[in-house]
């Protein structure tokens, strides 16, 4: 096992990584944030491995519920044509909206996504904007396919759990 330490903002994330092909015994991330709070992020032996994490346990602190972020700017106008474009104004929602309780992106630990029309090219889309605004943080995360969402020209939605210390 390789064992990963990345120091952010005062807390600390462990990973731990398989070197080699066998099947990952259980790959965990830890995060100490403070005395009374830690948050561990587990995908468990047996369970497909993804860019994201099947488990996330947290214990003590306060959990923050975040509605589901659309690319609305502040006016409510839709922002983008693209999936690119749509998902970096829903990420910028997800931070302003997370901001307003004292946590980050960082703090999150359940992301729930609805995609319309989901394809290969959005979800890969998708993915690359996520990527850029979590890097290496993988909370748990459920993608759904829905037909329709709030207004026409809307393709994603993003809702969050985050826990902060």
């Amino acid at each position: 096992m390789l064992r990963r330490q990345h120091e952010s903002r005062g807390r600390v994330l462990v990973v731990l990584e398989s070197l080699d092909d066998e099947p990952r015994q259980e790959a965990k991330a830890a995060e100490q944030t403070g005395d009374n709070m830690a948050t561990q992020f587990t995908n468990p032996a047996g369970l497909s491995q993804g860019n994201y994490s099947h488990v996330a346990t947290v214990t003590g602190g306060r959990l923050v519920f975040v509605s589901g972020q659309v690319a609305f700017d502040e006016l409510g106008n839709v922002v983008g044509r693209t999936m690119a474009e749509q998902a970096e104004q829903v990420f910028h929602n997800l931070k302003v909206a997370l901001a307003a309780s004292g946590a980050t992106l960082e703090h999150v630990v359940k992301m729930n996504i609805y995609m319309r029309d989901l394809t290969a090219s959005r979800l890969q889309a998708f993915r690359a904007v996520r990527a850029r605004h979590l890097g290496q943080h993988l909370p748990a995360s459920t993608l759904v396919a829905t037909p329709a969402l709030v207004h026409e020209d809307l393709m994603l939605e993003v809702e969050v759990v985050a826990a902060v210390d």
